[in-house]
C-alpha cells in the first residue's frame, strides 16, 4: 500500500498528504496563529477550483524546479548575474504560463501574509 487508504465514498485519500496538511493546519495555528485552511475541500460552493495558501505554496515551489519552472529560470542560471535586470524585464513583458502561475502563487502568499 503506498500511503493510499479508502475514503467513505469510495475515492482515494493520499495518507501522506493529510498528514502534511494536519501539520501545517497544526503548526501554523499554534506557532503563529495562522489558519491555513489545509484541511478544507479543495472547491468552493460555486465549483470553482480556489487558489488557496496551501495551493499556493506548492506552486510556488514546484516553478522552482528546472523541470517545471519557467524557461526564464533556466536562462537566468546559465548566463552572468550582470543580465539579471534584462532577463526580469523580458521575463515580465513575455511570461510563459510557469511564470504566470508562479507570480500568481506569489501574490496569494504575499496577500495572506
Amino acid at each position: 500500500m503506498e500511503g493510499v487508504a479508502d475514503s467513505p465514498d469510495g475515492q482515494y485519500m493520499d495518507i501522506h498528504d493529510a498528514l502534511n496538511m494536519m501539520t501545517l493546519e497544526v503548526v501554523g495555528t499554534c506557532a503563529y496563529g495562522v489558519n491555513f485552511n489545509a484541511l478544507q475541500p479543495k472547491a468552493s460552493a460555486t465549483g470553482s477550483r480556489e487558489y488557496s495558501l496551501v495551493d499556493a505554496c506548492i506552486e510556488f515551489f514546484r516553478g522552482s524546479s528546472f523541470a517545471n519552472g519557467s524557461r526564464w529560470g533556466m536562462i537566468t542560471a546559465l548566463v552572468p548575474p550582470f543580465w539579471g535586470p534584462v532577463l526580469r524585464f523580458l521575463a515580465h513583458t513575455f511570461p510563459d504560463p510557469p511564470f504566470t502561475r508562479q507570480l500568481k502563487a506569489r501574490d496569494t502568499i504575499i496577500d495572506t501574509s
